[in-house]
């Protein structure tokens, strides 16, 4: 079976699972968040890191995608207000098209740009067992 079939088949198998996408290119944004949907996976997005907050208040999702650089609050500024708010943070995996060696002192994992689907669904995958 080929990989990414096998990807989305267990994508599949986990209907309950979901995916916050925060990012404010609303081309990339939507790419991704149809592409998890075809995984079998819920998946929301939203352009900023604000709503995003608002968002985790009310509800768990499995997992958060958010594109590290971005106008107004950026990625990192946006797991900072996180946790100084006291906000549920669920597993979060930083997307980004910096080189790698700007990325050192993230702690969070990181997504590098450009990637292909089955590069997202891998992750995905990884971070919602």
């Amino acid at each position: 079976m080929h990989r990414s079939a096998r990807l989305r088949r267990k994508a599949l198998g986990s209907a309950a699972k979901w995916v916050l996408v925060v990012d404010d290119d609303d081309d990339g944004r939507a790419i991704v968040v149809e592409c998890l949907s075809e995984a079998g996976y819920h998946a929301r997005g939203v352009s900023d890191c604000t709503e995003a907050l608002e968002v985790l208040r009310t509800e768990r999702p499995s997992l958060v995608l958010c594109d590290l650089v971005m106008s107004g609050m950026d990625g990192k500024e946006f797991l900072i207000r996180a946790r100084r708010q006291d906000v549920q943070m669920p597993p979060l995996v930083f997307v980004t098209g910096m080189d790698p060696s700007n990325c050192e002192d993230i702690s969070s994992a990181v997504l590098y740009k450009p990637f292909n689907p089955d590069q997202l669904l891998a992750v995905v995958a990884h971070h919602c067992a």
